[in-house]
């Protein structure tokens, strides 16, 4: 007889889990990224059996720590986001629309400004 597995109620269906594998290719990461993460504590994977479980929480963060990545955010960025580490979904999320609407900001600037040279003025060559 086996013992039960911890993380499951008795009587109840594991949540739905992904292949570690499956999950970060999906989000154009690679293992290496994850190690990475991993080491830097931004984020921490329940483990069974010694694999990483990727449940619905972990699977979001994932995404968002993709997202600020591809926002340019050091590790060392994103493990300051909060006072907390791994750093809480709710800080990331906020991180990141900062950044985005900082790099708005400026996109809008360089609009204006290059609007403002006229139609005459063309990039150096």
């Amino acid at each position: 007889m086996t013992a039960p597995d911890p993380g499951v109620a008795s009587g109840s269906k594991p949540a739905e889990t992904l292949c570690i594998h499956r999950a970060i290719g999906a989000l154009g990461l690679t293992v290496t990224i994850l190690r990475r993460w991993e080491d830097a504590r931004v984020i921490v994977f329940e483990r069974r059996r010694g694999r990483r479980i990727v449940d619905e929480a972990a699977l979001e963060r994932l995404r968002i720590l993709a997202e600020l990545r591809r926002a340019r955010f050091t590790i060392k960025e994103i493990a300051w986001i909060s006072d907390t580490l791994p750093p809480n979904v709710p800080a990331m999320r906020r991180a990141l629309q900062a950044r985005l609407d900082s790099l708005e900001r400026a996109r809008t600037r360089t609009v204006v400004q290059v609007r403002a040279l006229g139609p005459t003025w063309r990039f150096a060559s």
